[in-house]
């Protein structure tokens, strides 16, 4: 295994994550996002490579801002609706 290691950022981010998933949906599932996210980064410190998988710009989808007659303030959707 590769030796990798968290920014305080990072590992807040993370405390972050399992607090509010165990807030609103228990510790297993906190426990199971947290071991997920622990293995996709190990698999990562494997093999670096991976990193452009997951940057190319064709997974990447532009959000559209819109407003509608009814509500002036804008939100945000993946399809633009």
């Amino acid at each position: 295994m590769s030796e990798y290691r968290l920014t305080p950022a990072a590992q807040r981010d993370l405390s972050s994550i399992w607090d509010f998933t165990e807030d609103r949906w228990g510790v297993g599932q906190a426990e199971k996002y947290v071991r997920e996210f622990q293995s996709a980064i190990e698999r990562v410190a494997e093999d670096p490579g991976l990193l452009r998988i997951l940057t190319n710009r064709d997974l990447v989808r532009p959000r559209r801002s819109i407003a509608t007659p009814r509500d002036s303030s804008p939100s945000t959707s993946p399809s633009g609706r």
